[in-house]
Formats: C-alpha cells, sequence, structure tokens
C-alpha cells in the first residue's frame, strides 16, 4: 500500500494527455484479423499515449483496429477500484470479441495504470494461456507498469532489474508468466513507477516518454507476434496509388498523401522512413526490416502555433527523434 505522499506523486507522474482516435472499435462492429485491446494511463483521455503504437501497427495491415478497455482513470473511488474496474471491464470485452471473431488474433497493451490492468486481466482473471479467450492473445504489451517484478523474461529496458511501486504477488506473478511467451515489459530506468527502490528519483519524463522511444519497437513485436507474414496493403478502386514493395513488415519510406499540405512533406518522408506512418496524412510506399531508431533526445513535439491535431502523432514522433521542423512543429 503506498503511503498518501506516495500516492500523490505516483498520480503526478501519470499524468498524461489525450490523442485523437484512429481505427476505433467499440467491439461491436465487423471482425478484424487483428483486433488491440488498449487500457489507458491515469487521467489519461481514450486511448492516450497508445494511439502513436496503434498507428504504427495498423499501418499497411488491411484488417487491424483497437478498443478501449473501459474503466475511469480519473479513480474517483481510488487506484485499486478504478485498476479493478478496468479488470473486469477488460475481461468483458475480450470474452465478447474472441466469442464474436473466433478467427481473429487479440493483443493487449497498457500504460502505467493500464499496465497494471492489462497485467490482472492475465493474472488475476482465471485465464488460461492454452484455452480460450487466453490462446487468442497473440501479444500483451505493457510500459512503465506499476506492478513490474525485476529480472522477468521478458522485460526490456534498463529498469528491467528493479520491481514497481506495487509488486505484484508471487501467486499473481505465477499466473502472470503463464503468459511469458506472449508478454514485453518496458521500464525505463529512472522511472520509478516500475523501477522503485530507496533512494532512487524519478527522472525527467522517464516516466511519459516510452511512445516517442519504443513505439516502433512495440509495434515491430506486435507485427512479429500476431501478423504471420505482413502483406502489403492493397490498392482500392478509387486509389491510383501503386501498392507498396514489400520486404518486411517495417515501414521504410513513404510520402505525404496526395492533395494534402506541402508541410507534412518532410514529416512523412521522415517519420514513414523510420517505421511511423499514419495513415491519415501520409502512405507507405515500401516495408522492409526494422534498423536502429533514428536519435534524438526524447523531448515531445506539438503542431506549431496555428496548425491542427492532424500534425500530432508526427510531430511527437519526428521531434523526439531529433527532427522538429519550424513551421511544422514545435517542442511542447
Amino acid at each position: 500500500m503506498l503511503s498518501p505522499k506516495a500516492a500523490a506523486l505516483f498520480n503526478f507522474f501519470l499524468l498524461a494527455t489525450a490523442a485523437p482516435g484512429k481505427r476505433q472499435s467499440t467491439g461491436s462492429g465487423s471482425c478484424t484479423d487483428l483486433h488491440i485491446f488498449l487500457a489507458r494511463g491515469w487521467n489519461e483521455g481514450y486511448p492516450g499515449r497508445q494511439q502513436l503504437v496503434i498507428d504504427a501497427t495498423c499501418n499497411g495491415l488491411s484488417s487491424c483496429d483497437y478498443e478501449d478497455i473501459q474503466f475511469d482513470a480519473s479513480n474517483p473511488e481510488g487506484y485499486p477500484r478504478a485498476v479493478e474496474q478496468g479488470r473486469a471491464s477488460g475481461l468483458s470485452q475480450i470474452k465478447a470479441y474472441t466469442e464474436k471473431c473466433p478467427n481473429s488474433k487479440v493483443a493487449l497493451s497498457g500504460y502505467s495504470e493500464g499496465a497494471n490492468v492489462v497485467a490482472n486481466i492475465l493474472a488475476d482473471s482465471g485465464l488460461a494461456a492454452n484455452a480460450a479467450p487466453g490462446n487468442k492473445v497473440c501479444a500483451a504489451l505493457l510500459f512503465g507498469d506499476p506492478t513490474h517484478i525485476a529480472d522477468q523474461s521478458y522485460n526490456v529496458e534498463a529498469g528491467s532489474g528493479y520491481s514497481g511501486q506495487m509488486a505484484r504477488s508471487s501467486s499473481s506473478l505465477a499466473n502472470l508468466n503463464n503468459f511469458a511467451g506472449v508478454l514485453r515489459s518496458w521500464c525505463n530506468g529512472e522511472d520509478t513507477v516500475c523501477a522503485y527502490g530507496e533512494g532512487r528519483t524519478m527522472g525527467e519524463d522517464a516516466h511519459t516518454n516510452y511512445f516517442q522511444l519504443y513505439t516502433n519497437d512495440a509495434a515491430a513485436y506486435i507485427k512479429e507476434k500476431c501478423v504471420s507474414s505482413s502483406p502489403a496493403p492493397t490498392t482500392t478502386a478509387t486509389s491510383t496509388a501503386p501498392a507498396p514493395t514489400s520486404t518486411g513488415s517495417f515501414c521504410v519510406s513513404g510520402k505525404v498523401k496526395s492533395g494534402l499540405s506541402d508541410n507534412y512533406t518532410g514529416l512523412c518522408d521522415f517519420a514513414c522512413s523510420n517505421g511511423y506512418c499514419p495513415d491519415g496524412v501520409c502512405e507507405c510506399s515500401a516495408f522492409g526490416q526494422q534498423t536502429t531508431s533514428p536519435g534524438g533526445d526524447g523531448r515531445d513535439g506539438c503542431p506549431a502555433n496555428g496548425l491542427d491535431d492532424s500534425y500530432k502523432g508526427l510531430c511527437s514522433f519526428s521531434c523526439s527523434h531529433g527532427y522538429c521542423p519550424t513551421g511544422a512543429c514545435k517542442y511542447c
């Protein structure tokens, strides 16, 4: 149990802003080959920062969407109640979708409080990895998980050897590890939400920059686990653009969509060549194998004054990786 002071600090570091939704589903529509369930962080609007992961994953896939796990992330009745609400809702939503769409693959992704929700769905809901609906889960992603446990096989990044502020019990961990084959848990070394310890202090942006740093890795992991062979997007009857060449599942080249402002040109060139090619603005022209991510210091970017939110994802990704063109973007 966290002290009031620790809880207040914890909530402060979870504060986040919403991003506009794309490819969103309520679970009541048609079935897709890949359906991703998202659990947002504390006080985020749906879907929160993880929109970047959705864009990067679904881009280039002809049948991919996401669904928000329903819970009140403002914690009006306290953190434990909110997490339990998310666990129960998420389990119900997953069961409903997999019963309706038995041939679909399901991925789960949670950030911060949402990572706690996703991990609890897998660990504390009686799911089995070898029986429905648990065997429909092809990938489960955790970012900045407060229930993080040190030295698990699926841990990545510098916080891998630390446990979180709300470290999971041994029995719950044993249940969670039944899904080790599909799990990946990102924890930054200076993120004391997931890498807690006496004398350790939170690094600037360490809990909030996961999707500036690891969106490409996350999307590549989902595609590796859930898409047996990632086809190139097919053209529609009304499209005059040639289908992208494909030698892998990672976008390596792209351009601004026809008819849109030249302001997007440099952003689409840069972002698409590094695997992030949002289909509302850019179009991927070639797929290949993921290489080393570009540099940058992880600082978030926003649209320049007077520009709308259609630039938001591109500016966030590009600026955090060192390309923040004046006139289109600015550092937040």
